[in-house]
């Protein structure tokens, strides 16, 4: 997903729910902010040149709040735009800004839904014995992944132990929505409310989920605001922060399902990506992804999140599909019923605990923005004329759609797409009107990927998060980048 659902439809979502105009505003601002808030860089004026940018961790201080500093986030934005001052390792401490904000993995484990992306170890083994068999593309590589499975699998792909291995711990970490951790966001999201309208302190009930460290920031924040004057941390400023920055996450895991955010080939190498609309192939997707600079540059030499696919899992009008690699399946996507199902979904959360907070109007505003009205069609029509497979351009048009229909209904009350910068311009926009608010986000992303480690080292046995995607990567052989290159090889 892309400004055109993070920020236009967030709001839509909100005011749908009964949430005001300057409230639906602010959270559909945080949701968009989670894109543009990274390494804790942010605009900050400077008395000659208007704006530069000024890198440095967000600390909750009274000179923090004034600067603007705020929590690290990462997405593909920041790579395409700054290239190599955004790390792409991505295994490790790299690797947790993408995965708590922006491909939030499902955990499933006994008790939690089926994850429809389990890899196929059988399959694998079929394709690395082709491989093998093609002694030009293999040999002792080849033979080596094949014995590496099977101390661990059957031929069959059952494990030998009842004990989860490396590729079990991987599977966890793929993304899908209404997984484990999906469900248990919501609830974190609704009881975070429910202790805060009850009258709870915000580092109270944060102390209480455990995250002690996260506590103490809420507490220091709270005495910086009081030191500025203005008498500490209030509700509302911090569950607009939480719930706007949240729902980025939430519907997130429905256009990023089947792909993991670290740089790993076994589940995000891909290849036969195809897109349609309404049953008919639409190719100039297909050649953009294998000509564009940018797309062919990513596909060349990172296997992280969807990058393989481009922004094919972004666009909510089309469908699409591809084959993973490593095990040679492969996968559909209806993205208007998807986009569908997670708008839906973003409308019963606002909804939820816009009524928790006291935030709810009497009747929902706008009823054409109600989920009734926004459903496949709805999406499916959001497909842009002649761009021939620019992704960019499709995705202004999206939005310059959205925003239209916004200000016809409640006039300016968003940025338009391209005001001032396209991809900063929202940050930008609230550093300058409302400077201290950033504080606010800062704090609940802070809070949200501390309780994202948390519930990772919990699937994982309580070690550290960094530590065990390391081990994954360097026992299970995930982070090869031959498996791509050669598992197509063989398949020729």
């Amino acid at each position: 997903m892309q400004k055109d659902f993070h920020y236009y439809m967030t709001y839509m979502a909100a005011r749908a729910a009964g949430v005001g105009i300057g409230r639906s505003r602010r959270m559909a601002e945080w949701s968009e902010v989670i894109d543009e808030a990274f390494n804790g860089i942010v605009p900050r004026a400077s008395q000659d040149e208007g704006t530069q940018w000024v890198a440095s961790p967000w600390v909750p201080s009274v000179d923090g709040i004034k600067s603007g500093k705020v929590h690290r986030t990462v997405t593909s934005t920041k790579v395409t735009r700054l290239g190599p001052s955004v790390r792409l390792g991505t295994v490790g401490r790299d690797a947790i800004p993408w995965i708590a904000f922006h491909f939030l993995p499902g955990l499933s484990g006994e008790d939690g839904e089926a994850n429809p992306y389990e890899l196929d170890v059988a399959q694998r083994l079929r394709v690395l014995n082709a491989w093998h068999a093609k002694a030009r593309f293999g040999g002792d590589e080849s033979r080596g992944q094949i014995d590496q499975l099977l101390e661990v699998y059957h031929e069959d792909g059952t494990p030998r132990s009842d004990t989860p291995g490396q590729w079990e711990g991987l599977q966890k970490l793929i993304c899908w929505p209404n997984s484990a951790t999906a469900k248990a966001l919501v609830e974190d999201v609704e009881s975070f409310a429910t202790a805060l309208a009850d009258g709870a302190a915000v580092e109270d009930h944060i102390a209480r989920t455990g995250l002690e460290d996260v506590a103490q920031s809420a507490a220091l924040l709270d005495r910086s605001l009081g030191e500025l004057g203005l008498g500490g941390t209030t509700v509302d400023g911090l569950m607009e922060a939480l719930v706007g920055a949240r729902m980025h996450v939430y519907v997130d895991t429905w256009a990023h399902q089947g792909f993991l955010g670290a740089n790993v080939p076994a589940v995000n190498a891909t290849d036969a990506v195809k897109a349609s609309h309404g049953g008919a192939a639409q190719p100039q997707y297909e050649v953009a992804l294998h000509t564009g600079a940018i797309a062919k540059k990513l596909r060349d030499s990172v296997n992280l999140g969807h990058a393989q696919v481009d922004s094919f899992a972004d666009h909510p009008a089309i469908d699409f599909e591809w084959r993973r690699v490593w095990d040679d399946q492969t996968f559909t996507r209806d993205n208007p019923a998807e986009f569908a199902k997670a708008y839906r979904a973003a409308v019963r959360l606002f909804g939820t605990t816009a009524e928790r907070l006291g935030w709810r109007q009497e009747e929902p505003p706008v009823g054409e923005w109600h989920p009734d009205e926004i459903g496949e069609a709805f999406f499916r029509e959001l497909l842009e004329p002649d761009t021939d497979g620019d992704f960019g351009a499709a995705k202004e048009w999206r939005c310059d759609q959205l925003f239209a229909r916004i200000v016809s209904t409640d006039g300016k009350v968003l940025l338009p797409f391209g005001a001032a910068d396209p991809d900063f311009g929202i940050i930008r926009h609230v550093y300058v009107t409302r400077r201290v608010d950033l504080a606010y986000y800062s704090l609940a992303a802070l809070y949200h990927q501390k309780w994202v480690e948390k519930r990772i080292a919990s699937a994982f046995g309580d070690s550290r998060f960094d530590e065990q995607v390391e081990e994954l990567a360097r026992d299970a052989g995930l982070a090869d980048e031959s498996i791509r290159e050669n598992s197509l090889a063989a398949a020729r």
